[in-house]
């Protein structure tokens, strides 16, 4: 390359900079308050929480800030959704499945039993309808939200009587998620939805039998195992759970794109390393659990049979509730069956 060429590029790139850095220097600083649905010193979610807003700060050069709270400290958990609609807050940082009574449809994205794996799900989200349909589902509460963390299969839950059969589940008082919940039901219990600082107290009092909550590594240390004698797996009734970052819509309309691009941008990057996370933290939180003197047991594949059959029925009565709920579950699982030829022909064993 000759010298004119090298000092032509030069020149195009310093120009191309210098309408960036200017663009930068001219754009309106945002700092947002963002109340949390759960603790910043919790791994895997907490740890995905404060990554994605250092990311952000890094990444606009600390043009936007978000300041993150403690659950309940701006508003109680189960108000964020209101909250970020009504402006009360700028944003929120939680998971689809916590606002099942006001759309039954955004469970797709948070708290689906027997549903694909992340990897499946996350190719239904990018590369098919997926972020469309979140997108709307949103949309219809005055909110902008983004995907910034996934969550892995989790355990089956905490209890303090042994699960031989679905009988067990009759009378059983249990903390568990959405749509888990309504498919125990089915067996005669009676489920619970309780946030994450008030779970721990009613296992240790008695006033539930038995809790889920996350993977391994959050449920040691939140200390379950102090309260419950058995930790069963698999996590049939959440298997892909995003946790989301909310944005008023109108806070969301006042960024320019190159600041949407920041944020949409950190919120991408955050998934990937959440999906490595995840993983990678459970084999060293079973081993410290087992040195609790508590060791993971799987339910029998009877037991599994049972709910995947009850799941199909709450699945069902579902659809004919919700047309929301219809369509999503409809798309992701014709997204999924097209892609069994693929996997059946890669598959090894």
């Amino acid at each position: 390359m000759s010298a004119v060429k090298r000092s032509l590029g030069a020149a195009i790139c310093t120009t191309i900079l210098a309408g960036s850095f200017a663009g930068s220097a001219l754009a309106q600083s945002v700092e947002w308050d963002v109340a949390a649905h759960f603790p910043t010193s919790m791994p895997l979610t907490g740890v995905s929480m404060k990554r994605m807003s250092s990311l952000i700060a890094t990444l606009s050069g600390d043009e936007i800030k978000l300041n993150l709270s403690e659950p309940g400290a701006l508003v109680p958990p189960g108000e964020i959704l209101q909250s970020v609609r009504a402006g009360a807050v700028q944003a929120g940082f939680s998971a689809p499945g916590f606002w099942a009574g006001q759309e039954p449809a955004l469970q797709i994205f948070g708290g689906l039993p027997f549903g694909p794996s992340p990897e499946d799900f996350l190719s239904w989200f990018y590369a098919g309808e997926g972020r469309e349909l979140y997108d709307e589902l949103y949309a219809a509460f005055n909110i902008h939200a983004i995907p910034c963390g996934v969550i892995p299969e989790e355990a089956a839950g905490w209890f303090n009587k042994e699960i031989t059969s679905t009988a067990d589940f009759s009378g059983l008082k249990m903390r568990i998620f959405g749509l888990g919940g309504l498919v125990l039901e089915k067996f005669g219990a009676s489920p619970q939805l309780m946030s994450v600082g008030d779970t721990v107290p009613a296992l240790e009092l008695g006033t539930i039998d038995a809790a889920e909550m996350v993977v391994p590594s959050i449920d040691h240390q939140l200390g379950f195992y102090n309260f419950a004698e058995r930790y069963y797996f698999p996590g049939w009734h959440q298997r892909t759970t995003f946790t989301d970052l909310l944005i008023n819509i109108d806070e969301w309309n006042a960024l320019d794109d190159r600041q949407k691009a920041i944020v949409e941008t950190a919120c991408g990057d955050n998934v990937r390393f959440s999906t490595a996370l995840g993983p990678a933290s459970q084999p060293d939180a079973l081993e410290k659990i087992d040195g609790e003197g508590k060791s993971a047991e799987r339910l029998s594949d009877e037991v599994v049979s049972e709910l995947r059959k009850a799941w199909e029925q709450v699945a069902s009565e579902q659809s004919e509730k919700s047309p929301a709920f219809a369509k999503a579950y409809g798309s992701l699982n014709q997204f999924v069956e097209r892609q069994q030829r693929w996997k059946d022909l890669q598959a090894l064993d």
